[in-house]
């Protein structure tokens, strides 16, 4: 089951091949009906193709197979998130933070919905926990702090693009993540940029442009839908 998994998660953020990739969750359930991963794993999948449903439907078999998994709740608040659907991201992520708070993508999904949904103070706080959790350097954590503190959320973006900018010269760092920054901050150009260079990187990151609620403000311009085309997220 595991090599199943390994294979379609390569096929799918890294091959870009999602026939291939659905092909091999579907192996890996056939051969472990039972296994909650598979069926998160698979979940994750569909809703990043935009199949909110099935998505759902895959989740909550993976939640009846393992109740009490971090990962698997986690995901069911990820996959609301991903069809917008934010009252019910936000019950189930702070429902998977009260089985494990100190769980760093639960705020980090968190984060996202509060953003989406306009609680710019809630968003950042969680988001800075997020990254207190993942043993990010204190000194950049406070520099944040500082930044929204003086400039609100604006603030916050921008200091966290310098600070990407500047890991860039040492290590990769996705280009997604740099439009996504890019967009929060209005800088639509920038961010079709950033967008290109991850196409051209193969970067994982951007099998999630289809459903990512971040990237809504690039929907609109037909160089989006066009780079959409060019991943295989649409036809």
């Amino acid at each position: 089951v595991d090599a199943h998994l390994t294979l379609a998660s390569v096929n799918f953020r890294y091959d870009w091949d999602f026939t291939a990739a659905e092909r091999q969750f579907k192996r890996a359930i056939e051969l472990d009906p039972k296994s909650a991963t598979a069926h998160q794993r698979y979940a994750e999948f569909l809703a990043l193709m935009g199949r909110h449903q099935e998505a759902n439907a895959e989740v909550w078999k993976a939640r009846s197979l393992d109740p009490h998994s971090v990962p698997v709740n986690q995901a069911i608040g990820a996959i609301q998130y991903y069809a917008k659907d934010y009252s019910h991201a936000t019950d189930h992520l702070k429902k998977t933070l009260a089985i494990d708070d100190k769980y760093a993508p639960a705020h980090t999904s968190l984060g996202l919905v509060f953003e989406q949904t306009g609680k710019k103070q809630e968003a950042v706080m969680e988001l800075l926990r997020a990254k207190l959790l993942l043993g990010e350097n204190g000194e950049y954590l406070t520099s944040l702090k500082k930044a929204y503190a003086e400039t609100n959320a604006d603030g916050f973006w921008r200091r966290e693009l310098e600070h990407l900018n500047q890991e860039a010269k040492q290590r990769y760092v996705p280009s997604s993540s740099i439009a996504a920054l890019h967009t929060r901050l209005g800088e639509n150009d920038l961010a079709m940029a950033a967008l290109e260079k991850g196409l051209a990187e193969k970067d994982s990151g951007m099998v999630e442009l289809k459903v990512e609620p971040l990237f809504e403000p690039l929907r609109s311009l037909p160089k989006f839908s066009d780079l959409l085309k060019r991943i295989g997220l649409t036809q």
